[in-house]
């Protein structure tokens, strides 16, 4: 008998239209029922603005131990055919086990999340422009990502970090 793939929630957008989150977005799928973020029509990169996390939006909190306790996150998620697929501008959401793929510009932009916590784990960054850039930020932690195929366009086709820090923990074999 054949395995069937078992979806979640696909969410689409206009073409042009965005995602700004001023508040706390919780998306949290599970592994086979994940949240896509799409655009509505032709899959292409640039076919929707992507989701971006104002200043104003709710830090994700952990506990002593690492562990998510709230604020924005998106896990489980695909973010694909965006532009800026997803963008923290003075925020600092939780990106787990998400897919972030054929986007025209960078897969994740961390613009000044000074004093916050920026967590990007076990998530696949693959064929963007630009796949995870960190400008003005600190506490910006990288772990276990797989980051392919994204292509130079001006700066930084893989991990970029500017007038900042990253901390990154790799998942390497020898």
């Amino acid at each position: 008998q054949e395995a069937q793939e078992i979806m979640g929630v696909t969410v689409q957008f206009d073409s042009g239209h965005s995602l700004t989150i001023e508040g706390r977005l919780i998306a949290r799928g599970a592994d086979k029922q994940g949240i896509k973020f799409t655009p509505k029509g032709e899959q292409k990169p640039g076919a929707w603005g992507g989701i971006l996390f104002e200043d104003t939006s709710i830090d994700a909190k952990f506990d002593a131990a690492g562990n998510y306790v709230s604020g924005s996150i998106l896990q489980y998620c695909t973010v694909e055919f965006a532009k800026w697929a997803v963008t923290g501008n003075s925020a600092s959401p939780f990106i787990d086990h998400c897919v972030i793929s054929n986007n025209s510009s960078r897969g994740i932009s961390i613009f000044n999340s000074k004093g916050n916590i920026v967590v990007i784990r076990d998530s696949t960054i693959a064929n963007n422009e630009g796949g995870i850039s960190v400008e003005g930020s600190e506490n910006v932690t990288v772990i276990k990502n797989t980051v392919t195929g994204n292509i130079v366009k001006g700066y930084g086709g893989g991990i970029y970090v500017k007038g900042g820090s990253a901390i990154l923990i790799m998942n390497y074999e020898i």
